[in-house]
């Protein structure tokens, strides 16, 4: 009876033990990682952030992310470097002139666009080539966003001082651009690609002029500064492998990835006086933008690992930059790739199968 005893109170400690450690790790709390973006509203062409939240998938790893959209863009790698910010989304060339301008720092954690910008024309004008720009009125989002750059890059090639020979105006996204380029106040707009995908929602029709290079050069990114990456190598991972778990999930079913947008955010979905179908194809336009970039990403980061970071495609960028300017000196392609070679790899190693069949249900959404 005794030795009975005995044995049912080794049982119940041990139950204690297990509810006490369930608790334990329950009541533990997530990490918190902070994301800043240069952008006012994180619509539908941002899946590789919104996705990870609204699936879980950093939570899932101990992370509790927060996504700050900022305005002016120019904002969010002061904010990285001042320590404000654990990651920022931003425009490759801004990591690059952060090196070599500034000896900051910064290095690429991500690629997963390319520089899928371009001039948009209205279709019946008469402009036809970026020379014919010249004593002509660009718009742009800001005078500091990323585009710019690209943008003087490119009248500079073709023989055009970007100081004197054209304007530029800030016109912010939106109604606001529309209206510019259709008055007449400016006679192009430079935006990136799913930008001009609203436009042409909102009705407008267009033609684009683009450098002929700028597909295969990395932009759209995920910087950090090199103490965070030290300092917590598994975070960088973590936020890594949820930002590849929702490539995979948008390539399998980007319409599921217009619902879900739709339901967390609704404040961001397409709106106009048209019928629900018209503002979701409105919404897969913006999307398809994205990710027609995303793959373009993916190939020149060697088509293997999501957010893949390739050191060839750093340097083209670099002597991209170096020739039209935008910096005095390159620095080695290593000093703003991270010292990992293993970690893209790691960082897809999940089950795809189970990503997909996830998006094509898109179940309770």
């Amino acid at each position: 009876m005794f030795m009975k005893a005995v044995r049912w109170l080794g049982v119940l400690i041990g139950a204690f033990a297990v509810l006490a450690s369930t608790q334990a790790t329950a009541q533990t709390p997530k990490k918190k990682v902070r994301i800043v973006v240069g952008t006012q509203v994180l619509n539908i062409s941002y899946p590789t952030l919104n996705l990870p939240l609204a699936l879980g998938y950093w939570s899932d790893e101990g992370y509790d992310v927060e996504i700050t959209p900022l305005a002016p863009p120019a904002q969010t790698i002061a904010l990285l470097i001042a320590g404000q910010a654990d990651f920022a989304q931003i425009n490759a060339s801004v990591a690059v002139q952060a090196q070599s301008l500034n000896n900051q720092p910064v290095k690429f954690v991500t690629n997963h666009g390319v520089i899928d910008w371009s001039v948009g024309v209205l279709e019946d004008s008469p402009l036809r080539s970026i020379t014919d720009f010249k004593g002509k009125t660009i718009g742009v989002f800001g005078l500091g966003s990323g585009g710019v750059a690209i943008l003087r890059a490119y009248l500079k090639d073709k023989g055009i001082d970007p100081d004197k020979d054209v304007k530029f105006v800030a016109t912010g996204g939106g109604a606001p651009a529309i209206d510019a380029l259709k008055s007449g106040r400016v006679q192009g707009l430079m935006f990136w690609a799913s930008a001009m995908a609203g436009f042409e929602n909102a009705g407008l029709k267009m033609r684009y002029l683009r450098g002929e290079d700028w597909r295969t050069l990395p932009d759209f990114s995920i910087a950090a500064m090199s103490k965070t990456i030290e300092a917590d190598p598994k975070m960088v991972e973590a936020i890594v492998r949820g930002m590849a778990k929702a490539s995979e999930f948008a390539f399998a079913n980007p319409d599921c990835v217009r619902r879900i947008q739709w339901k967390d955010w609704p404040n961001t979905k397409s709106t106009g006086p048209v019928d629900p179908s018209m503002l979701a194809q409105w919404d897969t336009n913006l999307l398809k933008a994205q990710l027609d970039s995303f793959r373009d990403g993916y190939n020149i980061g060697g088509g293997k690992y999501w957010g893949n970071v390739d050191g060839a495609a750093v340097t083209r960028l670099e002597q991209y930059m170096l020739k039209s300017g935008q910096i005095a000196r390159t620095v080695p392609a290593s000093s703003l790739m991270i010292h990992d070679a293993d970690l893209y790899r790691r960082a897809n190693q999940f089950d795809v199968s189970s990503i997909r069949q996830a998006a094509e249900k898109c179940a309770n959404w």
